[in-house]
């Protein structure tokens, strides 16, 4: 289970409305949150193969327009993916990854860009998002014991593309708001709250320090694996420069409008 500390009752009214009163209420990093409800997901089409052909649905081999369904795995090799789904969501994976398909779309190793309505998962945590692009990262079984990762991109998340830490995870929000909770809990759990522009790490099962998020952070994802080369755009993937500008207008943001990688050099 993920342990946080726990704001007593009384304690809470108090300080919300000490937020209220002072238009200060930056964030309460911790409230029981309930995960937005999504449309059913039961399939998925692949759009996009990169980088050869080793895409699988269920160890079968897939290509452009094959449908993967519901509790089906879709994998990669040394290829990347791009994923629709019929509730309008869109998942891209990157090399040497799977993804198991349902009403929580679980990275179960590897990379994949998550956008649109979906609650995506790994082994411990669930996202709860509404119209977000985030990147979410599970380490290989056996590699750094099943790190784990989160980032979000724009209301829209992303996954952390690289864990330090052993047992570790962490979520990087990028624009919006995500609710972290437990996996084998995710109604009743209390969530963690992340704001754009903030990174959260996750270590030994606690909820860490949530602190600011870096620009090269942010640029890197944009100019990483999971956009580079795509054609497709992913939804809401046009104002992904823009929050990359408001979250730091000194840092030369790239742009990622189109679906493919337009550097500002």
């Amino acid at each position: 289970m993920i342990r946080r500390n726990r704001i007593i009752g009384g304690r809470r009214f108090w300080r919300i409305g000490l937020c209220l009163l002072s238009g200060l209420c930056l964030a309460i990093a911790i409230a029981v949150v309930r995960l937005p409800a999504m449309a059913q997901i039961t399939q998925a089409e692949i759009t996009e193969i990169l980088d050869g052909t080793e895409v699988t649905i269920d160890s079968q081999p897939a290509k452009i327009n094959d449908i993967a369904r519901s509790g089906q795995q879709v994998r990669t090799g040394n290829s990347r993916v791009a994923l629709v789904f019929d509730n309008g969501a869109a998942v891209r994976l990157g090399p040497n990854s799977s993804l198991k398909i349902g009403q929580c779309l679980e990275l179960q190793q590897g990379q994949g860009a998550f956008a649109g309505p979906a609650n995506g998962c790994t082994s411990a945590v669930v996202a709860g998002v509404q119209g977000t692009i985030y990147i979410l990262e599970q380490e290989q079984e056996g590699s750094q014991e099943g790190s784990q990762g989160i980032k979000v991109i724009d209301i829209e998340q992303e996954i952390e593309k690289k864990i330090e830490q052993e047992g570790s995870q962490g979520i990087k929000v990028i624009e919006g708001e995500v609710a972290l909770a437990e996996r084998d809990n995710p109604e009743g759990s209390e969530a963690v709250s992340i704001k754009q522009g903030e990174k959260v790490a996750i270590v030994n099962d606690r909820v860490g320090e949530v602190e600011s998020l870096q620009p090269w952070e942010f640029g890197d994802v944009l100019t990483g694996i999971l956009f580079k080369g795509f054609l497709g755009q992913l939804p809401g993937q046009e104002k992904l420069q823009g929050v990359c500008k408001d979250l730091f207008p000194n840092f030369a943001c790239p742009n990622v409008g189109g679906g493919g990688i337009k550097l500002p050099f």
